[in-house]
C-alpha cells in the first residue's frame, strides 16, 4: 500500500507538472489505453502490463522532471501490476476503464482533475491490492 500511494503521489505531482504539454497532444496515450483496454477485455495479464505502464510513464514524463521520472521507475511497478492483476477477482476491464477520463482531463489541459483522477485511480487499485494482499498473504509494507 506504501508504495502505491507513493506511486499516485508522484503521478499527480507530474499531472500538475505535466498537464500542459500533454493537451491536445493525448495520442500517445490513447495508443496504450485501447490495447490495455483490448488486453482487460481479453483477461491478458501481460499485454495489459505492457501498456498500463507505459501510459504512466508518459503521464510522469510529460512533467519533464528527471529526478522525477527516475523515483517513480524506483518503485518497480512492473512486476508488482502483473501479480496482483493475476487475481482472477480483479476486473481488469473496469481497472483499464479509469484511464479514459484521465486521458480527457490531459486533452483538455486540465492539471487538477487529471492529479484527482490519477489519484482516485491509484488509491482504489491500491485498496483492491491491499484487500488481495490480505487474502494472499503479501505486503509491501516493509519495502
Amino acid at each position: 500500500m506504501i508504495l502505491r500511494c507513493l506511486k499516485s503521489v508522484l503521478e499527480c505531482y507530474a499531472a500538475e507538472k505535466g498537464a500542459y504539454n500533454l493537451k491536445g497532444k493525448t495520442e500517445p496515450l490513447r495508443k496504450r489505453y485501447l490495447p490495455m483496454l483490448a488486453a482487460a477485455r481479453a483477461g491478458n495479464i501481460e499485454a495489459y502490463a505492457q501498456n498500463d505502464i507505459p501510459f504512466h510513464r508518459l503521464i510522469v514524463e510529460a512533467a519533464e522532471n528527471a529526478f522525477l521520472l527516475r523515483a517513480w521507475e524506483s518503485l518497480g511497478f512492473e512486476i508488482r501490476i502483473r501479480i496482483f492483476l493475476a487475481s482472477k477477482e480483479l476486473d481488469m476491464v473496469q481497472i483499464a476503464k479509469l484511464h479514459e477520463p484521465i486521458i480527457d482531463a490531459f486533452e483538455k489541459g486540465d492539471a487538477k482533475l487529471a492529479a484527482k483522477l490519477l489519484r482516485e485511480h491509484s488509491l482504489a487499485f491500491a485498496a483492491e491490492v491491499e484487500v488481495r494482499a490480505a487474502i494472499f498473504g503479501y505486503s509491501d509494507e516493509g519495502e
